[in-house]
This record gives C-alpha cells, structure tokens and sequence, in this order.
C-alpha cells in the first residue's frame, strides 16, 4: 500500500490550496518581538547552531511568534517559558520522525516522562548526543516551580498521551502499515499537542485558576477536545464562559475568552513559517494565502491569490 501511495503521489504535478477561513479572532501577545528574540537564542545556543542556513531556518520557523498567536495574554516571563516548550517539542518531533523505531521510540518515551516528572536526569554524555534533551530537562524544570501541582499533573497526562500517540506512529511506520483516516485524526489530535500547548499553557501564562470540578466538567473538556473544529468552539465558548458568569468564576471566563485563540493562531502562523514553506518564500508576508502549486522536478512554482504585499510586523526579523 505504501509504495503504490507512493508511486501515486511521484505523478502529482500540481495542487491547489483553498483559501481557509477563520472568524476567531486572531490575537498577538504584544512583547512577541522579545519573546521570539530571546527564546530563538536559546534555541541556537542549546542546539549549537553556528551554520548561517541553520540559524535562518530557526529563525523563520517563527516558533515565537507562534507562543504568542496561540497564547496572546500573559506573563511575558511565563510566554518565553511556553515558547521554548514549542521549540523542544518541534525538534523532539523531527527526532521521532526519521530516528525512532518501535523500541527506541518506547525506550525514549519512558525516559522523558521520567525527566518530566523529576525522577531521572540526563547525563552530560547524554544531552551532548541529543541536545534536544537539555532544551526537554530545562523547560520541564520550569514546568515542575512555575506550576501549581493540580496543573502539572494534567500537563503529565498529556504528555504520556503525546508520547504514546508519537511511539504509535513511529510503530505504524516500522511496520510500512498507512492508518486509517479516522485513526491518523486520533493520532494527529495527540502529536499536534493541544490540549497541553493550547488550554494548559493559557492557564499556566495567564496565571488562571480552575478547580478540579471545573476542568473535570462535560462542557470543559468538550470546549478543550472541541478546538478544531471552528463552529463546535464557538458554539461551547458561549457555554462555557455563560457558566463562569453565572458562578461568578472570572478566571473560567477569561479562559473561555483567550483559549480559542490558539486555533486561530496556528492557522495564521501556518501561513508565516519557513518550517512548511521554506526560506526566504515571498509569500510568507504576514497574511494567508491560496493558490496553486505547479511541481517540477528543478522548481515549483506557484500562483498565489489574496495575499497582500508590504511589510508586516510579524515577519520584521530575517
């Protein structure tokens, strides 16, 4: 099956993109300039990044600025924390994607889960090979004093959710075995991370307090697994913030008003990294864009439709 996917794909000479509409609002943190400069140099600095190509390529992944449309309120100390949290869980991806197999991605899981939760340290030897470890060990470090504990042990749940979700599809493709559609879907819910990098960070960066009673609640965690669907948030963020109103809970409010945000905002920064569109694109201008993709061996060329020109502030840095 993996082959004749393959050798279909092989005859694919172009694709068209269809504009993507979104009516939630589209917000950005306000220091996401300093928030990317600061947790950009980190990034290279913990990786030792000294190519110019390779410190381009971090820098228009525009990691940053992603922390900052998906969480755009906050405490900038807290943002810079959520925002190398995305850093190392892109580059923790990369490494499961082309060097996980079916043990070593299960061996992996085990020891950062055992990271996250305090009970093993890595080893010099062991962060010098894989310096994505160190970036893992610092953030989860944070995690452990900047979070309330009730808030860290639903981080913990995600994680191993995540991990697992990640060690099942590097098991998938040791066995040349294509998921079905509704099983990648379940998958893709888990490895794109949103409970933890979308609801959890809003809570963490926001400082936000929600009891056990609330977080626990059919209309809480229907809004929280809700977030790709554009019509199902909308419609249970009404719910939602109608019950903070009526108990008075200004926190589940202010949660309910800012965590749709990081559907809104993955979707734009989609449109602004060179991670998905490569260096230096002069479509990567700040706003979406649709179109067609002509593929050729030596080049691909493309003819966009709506998106404007000019500078913007988000794509400022090079």
């Amino acid at each position: 099956m993996e082959d004749a996917l393959a050798e279909r794909l092989s005859r694919v000479s172009k694709f068209d993109l269809p504009s993507i509409p979104c009516s939630i609002p589209l917000e950005c943190h306000p220091e996401f300039t300093r928030i990317s400069e600061v947790t950009d140099a980190w990034a290279i600095r913990m990786l030792g990044i000294t190519d110019p190509y390779e410190r381009k390529k971090a820098i228009q992944a525009r990691f940053g600025l992603l922390t900052a449309l998906a969480t755009p309120r906050g405490e900038s100390s807290k943002l810079e924390v959520a925002s190398k949290h995305f850093w190392t869980f892109f580059v923790l991806d990369d490494i499961a994607e082309t060097d996980f197999g079916e043990e070593e991605g299960q061996k992996a899981a085990d020891i950062l889960l055992e990271v996250a939760e305090g009970s093993y340290v890595f080893s010099e030897k062991e962060k010098q090979k894989n310096p994505s470890y160190a970036m893992f060990e610092e953030v989860m470090s944070s995690f452990r004093s900047l979070m309330d504990p009730p808030l860290f042990a639903r981080y913990m749940t995600c994680l191993k959710n995540f991990l697992d979700s990640v060690v099942e599809e590097a098991s998938l493709r040791f066995a040349r075995s294509i998921p079905s559609l509704e099983k990648y879907q379940l998958l893709r819910r888990e490895t794109v991370f949103v409970e933890a990098s979308g609801g959890i960070m809003c809570e963490f960066c926001m400082d936000l307090k929600l009891d056990k009673g609330v977080v626990e609640s059919p209309e809480f965690v229907a809004f929280v697994k809700a977030v790709e669907t554009e019509a199902e948030i909308l419609q249970l963020q009404k719910k939602v913030m109608k019950m903070g109103v009526e108990t008075g809970n200004k926190d589940l409010v202010e949660y309910a008003t800012w965590y749709p945000c990081f559907a809104s905002g993955h979707l734009r920064w989609s449109y602004v990294t060179g991670r998905y569109h490569g260096l230096d694109n002069p479509l990567l201008n700040g706003e979406p864009f649709h179109g067609t993709w002509f593929l050729h061996p030596e080049v691909t060329l493309m003819l966009p439709f709506g998106a404007k020109c000019g500078d913007h502030p988000w794509i400022a840095r090079s």
